[in-house]
């Protein structure tokens, strides 16, 4: 097996990095056989009487051929490619026996297939100085060009680079096509008299009117009367010489209600022709709106209310509340939102509210009871049912709902007590009681009348076994007719 050095590599081109991005803006490479291009390669290789010629494509890793006479491959790698060195300079790379040029002699195409010897190529430059490839011609056999030769393999580069060019605008020119005719906006144009030329079929899919329709009428005539006067003005900015104007406008539709549409005009230099794009922004329009009203009707219920609601981050630290809420606790809003939950709730609690900091995060969701100080000292208790919500930058925040219930925590304490006294005093007494919930028609029994009647503790009595423990006749008589005139 023959082992081949790689032929000498020269310098990046300048600005390699541009001219790598405008080639691939043209679309062409990987692209199929065209026949003007094919064309091209042919009179190239019969001027220049090579057997061989190539529109060749230079990017990051291959020389790529778009048009090719006289070889098989595709592509061949980069390092291998003598079209390197003609992207280098303006005019005509020549080479008339690469065997014996010091940066080709050890190339494994100069000492293998295809045996090159003569190569001659011109380069490939676009409209903005980027060499993309070059149009080159190849032979096993040493050789020069004639001048005739040269200016022709010139002339037909600047033809190849002139079907590129033309056809990346036939590829734009076809993509505007597509997106004018698919496009879910309004694209039109008109005259400075807002007379429509040309409207494309959006037009119709928004607002209803066939096309004949609308190019024999102004685009004023669909305005919402309301609307006609700020359109006006925002038209004569443009006659006066504004490069684009932006409105929005109510158009009516074939049906005979509005649709709102927010307009971009801008005008064509040096004809009267005006370009305009309208958007449908209706239901954009009515979101906003729903969106406001919801906004404030959220404020002003958060305003007031008469409970305390705010919000705090994840880690306690007030960011908003409501007047009522702050002035429960004897702050302002402003001092209420520079507290933390830790400044505001008693450090005997601070316990529970670690695990309520921890509770929220994990499960976003909390309730229950939370004692706070009030500013003069005082303990308040309030009644929350907490949850986490997310702010429109992905911040995470806590929405606090409660209800003082200070005096209603108070009151049941105070109850609990009074109903544990009793049962001690009952207890200590032997004395037994039991009540009857007419209305659902049960009985309960307190433990002391269990024990009296020797029941079990889970004993559940019924209003007809609660008077057959009295004894029959005038004992059971006698209870019987006092629950009768009880409930009587």
């Amino acid at each position: 097996m023959r082992e081949f050095i790689p032929m000498r590599i020269p310098n990046l081109p300048p600005k390699e990095k541009e001219r790598l991005l405008a080639l691939k803006g043209y679309g062409l490479l990987d692209s199929g056989a065209e026949k003007e291009f094919d064309r091209i390669t042919e009179l190239a290789s019969l001027i220049c009487e090579s057997p061989v010629s190539m529109i060749a494509l230079l990017d990051e890793n291959r020389q790529w051929f778009k048009s090719k006479v006289g070889i098989q491959e595709q592509e061949t790698p980069r390092e291998l490619a003598f079209c390197q060195y003609t992207i280098l300079n303006p005019g005509i790379f020549e080479i008339e026996d690469a065997s014996k040029d010091e940066r080709f002699k050890d190339s494994e195409h100069v000492k293998g297939e295809p045996y090159i010897r003569f190569y001659a190529g011109y380069p490939l430059v676009d409209p903005d100085g980027h060499a993309l490839g070059s149009l080159c011609v190849l032979s096993p056999s040493p050789k020069v060009l004639n001048t005739v030769q040269k200016n022709a393999l010139s002339l037909l580069a600047d033809q190849a680079m002139a079907l590129i060019v033309q056809r990346r605008k036939a590829e734009e020119s076809r993509f505007f096509d597509n997106f004018y005719q698919l496009s879910n906006d309004l694209i039109c144009i008109s005259g400075l008299d807002a007379f429509l030329r040309r409207v494309n079929p959006a037009f119709q899919r928004v607002l209803g009117w066939d096309t004949e329709y609308l190019l024999s009428n102004s685009l004023l005539t669909f305005i919402h009367p309301d609307d006609l006067q700020p359109c006006l003005a925002e038209l004569e900015k443009l006659s006066a010489g504004d490069t684009t104007i932006s409105f929005s406008a109510r158009c009516r539709t074939f049906d005979g209600d509005y649709r709102t549409l927010q307009w971009t005009v801008t005008p064509e230099p040096g004809t009267k022709n005006v370009f305009a794009i309208g958007r449908d922004v209706t239901q954009e329009n009515l979101r906003i709106a729903q969106v406001k009203e919801s906004e404030h009707n959220l404020r002003s219920f958060f305003e007031n209310s008469q409970g305390l609601m705010c919000t705090h981050d994840l880690e306690g630290q007030f960011k908003a509340v409501n007047t009522a809420g702050a002035a429960l606790l004897g702050y302002t809003t402003e001092e209420f939102c520079r507290m933390s939950m830790f400044e505001l709730i008693p450090v005997k609690h601070h316990p529970h509210l670690q695990a309520y900091l921890k509770e929220i995060k994990n499960n976003r969701t909390s309730s229950g009871l939370m004692t706070t100080l009030h500013k003069n000292g005082s303990h308040k208790v309030w009644l929350y049912n907490n949850l986490v919500e997310s702010g429109s930058g992905g911040n995470q925040y806590v929405i606090v709902n409660s209800i003082d219930v200070t005096g209603k925590h108070r009151l049941e304490q105070a109850l609990d007590r009074t109903k544990k006294m009793l049962e001690q005093t009952n207890r200590m007494a032997q004395i037994g009681g039991w009540d009857l919930d007419v209305g659902l028609n049960k009985v309960t029994w307190s433990e002391v009348t269990k024990q009296i009647y020797e029941v079990e503790y889970d004993f559940e009595p019924e209003l007809e076994t609660t008077l057959h423990f009295y004894k029959e006749g005038e004992h059971r008589d006698k209870i019987r007719r006092a629950m009768e005139l009880a409930m009587t």
